[in-house]
Parts: C-alpha cells; sequence; structure tokens
C-alpha cells in the first residue's frame, strides 16, 4: 500500500505526535498520507476520502473506529486502527507494534478482515423515524413506558423472524 488516509481523534492523540510519527514512517517508505484530524463522534456528511486512498488509518479508540466505519460505509477501503483508547477490541495496533505494522502495510505483508455493517431502521406508526447504521452491534432500549414493539429482522433485505418483545 502506498496511498493512506489517516482520521485522527485529536483527544487520544495530543499535539497530532502519533499522527506526525506516522506520516514521518510511511513518507519515508514512499507514501502519501492524506489527514484529518477532525474526527466527530457523529459525522453529518460522508468523509472526503481522497480516489486513490488503499488504507484508512483511524487513530482512537474503539469509538472512533466506530464512527469512521459509519461514516466510511460503502467505500470498500479497509480501516487499520491505532489504540489510543482504553479497550481496544476494534483498534488492533497498540503503539509498542506501530512501526512493524506500517512496514507491514508498506510490504503489502497483511491480511484483510471482513466484517459486516449492520443497519437499523426505526418505524413509528409505518412512518420511517430514524435510521441507524453500525459495525458491531445494535441495541434497543426501553423507553421510559413498559410496552412491547414489533421486531423484524431482515438479512439481505428478506426477512429472518419477526417478534414482539418488552
Amino acid at each position: 500500500m502506498k496511498n493512506f488516509l489517516i482520521i485522527t481523534n485529536s483527544k487520544k492523540d495530543k499535539n497530532n505526535k502519533i499522527t506526525k510519527r506516522i506520516v514521518d514512517h510511511l513518507t519515508e517508505g514512499g507514501a502519501v498520507c492524506h489527514v484529518i484530524d477532525h474526527y466527530e463522534k457523529y459525522w453529518e456528511k460522508p468523509v472526503d476520502v481522497p480516489e486513490d486512498t488503499q488504507c484508512i488509518l483511524v487513530i482512537g479508540g474503539d469509538g472512533t473506529i466506530l464512527a469512521a466505519a459509519r461514516a466510511l460505509v460503502g467505500t470498500g477501503i479497509p480501516l487499520l486502527g491505532i489504540n489510543r483508547g482504553t479497550l481496544g477490541f476494534l483498534a488492533d495496533v497498540k503503539l509498542t507494534e506501530l512501526d512493524r505494522a506500517l512496514d507491514r502495510l508498506l510490504r503489502d505483508d497483511y491480511r484483510i478482515e471482513s466484517r459486516i455493517m449492520l443497519s437499523a431502521e426505526v418505524y413509528k406508526n409505518g412512518t420511517l423515524t430514524d435510521r441507524y447504521i453500525a459495525l458491531n452491534d445494535i441495541s434497543v432500549n426501553k423507553a421510559n413506558r413498559l410496552r412491547t414493539i414489533g421486531l423484524k429482522v431482515m438479512i439481505n433485505d428478506a426477512i429472518f423472524d419477526q417478534y414482539h418483545a418488552d
């Protein structure tokens, strides 16, 4: 890989130190890097991805990766998380492994793990009121009143199951 987009959560990467380290390492290896250093938990519009981008590096925690995945849905460009959060279930690369991981990307020595994206739609009285996109899970929580709701679970536009639950 030689063309990268780096998305930085500046709350997790103070003064963009890690971002600069990554850009320096990759450009020394002959790569081109573009940087978005204004991570937003909820992007209102699609992220502007340079046309030749081959990989997107996300610096932050799992929340940053989840937000980036939602904003980049449909691009088909692999994401690699640089862990600066607390859990790191999705952010695979630790800072101690960063240089090695970047070298492997530059040598095209990597494996892409496919993940499915989920979507949820909320209807009230037959009218679509909300739409959500998620990487790993969607939770349905009760409102302030105890009542049942109707759920329709679909996989690839085919009904999988329907049920009422509280």
